[in-house]
């Protein structure tokens, strides 16, 4: 903060990241057909989670006299989520244990965010303790943008046959 009468400044800014990798999630599952297993699904999790905040503000007072002051602000905000998830998996026919279905599977996903806030301000102060008058105008936009696909590699019968599925 600054402030050199007729004239106020104050900025502010916020930054804010995290990465969070999650190794060995996984999913070990047998169906049992009258007590008697029959299958195995078998799939592992690894994602990693990112994220950013930032935020900064400007504010600019100008100080008319001792009464009334006028304010201009901008603040910006922007922020990103990103996320990657990397999955194997496969399915065992028993007793013979052969591999009937396995794979891979990908899942990146993305979104960005931004939103811009302007305010003008007027405040009038009368002599009276707690008396005051203000008016405010503010212009608020943003937007928002998202992408994510998910593409499967699938290996069925332990042959080399493979198909490949994307999802957006």
């Amino acid at each position: 903060n600054y402030k050199q009468k007729p004239w106020g400044i104050s900025l502010n800014y916020n930054y804010n990241t995290q990465s969070n990798p999650i190794t060995g999630v996984y999913t070990n599952r047998t169906t049992y057909d009258n007590g008697i297993p029959n299958s195995t699904y078998y799939t592992q999790d690894n994602p990693t989670y990112g994220r950013t905040f930032k935020r900064g503000a400007a504010t600019l007072d100008y100080y008319l006299n001792n009464r009334n002051t006028l304010s201009l602000s901008q603040e910006i905000v922007a922020g990103q989520f990103n996320t990657l998830d990397n999955q194997t998996f496969y399915n065992q026919l028993l007793p013979g244990s052969k591999d009937t279905t396995s794979g891979n599977r990908n899942s990146p996903s993305n979104a960005l965010f931004n939103n811009y806030t302007t305010k003008l301000h007027y405040r009038k102060t009368f002599p009276k303790k707690g008396e005051e008058l203000t008016a405010d105008a503010n212009f608020n936009t943003g937007n928002v943008n998202t992408n994510g696909t998910t593409g499967t590699n699938s290996f069925y019968g332990g042959s080399n046959n493979s198909g490949t599925m994307v999802q957006p």
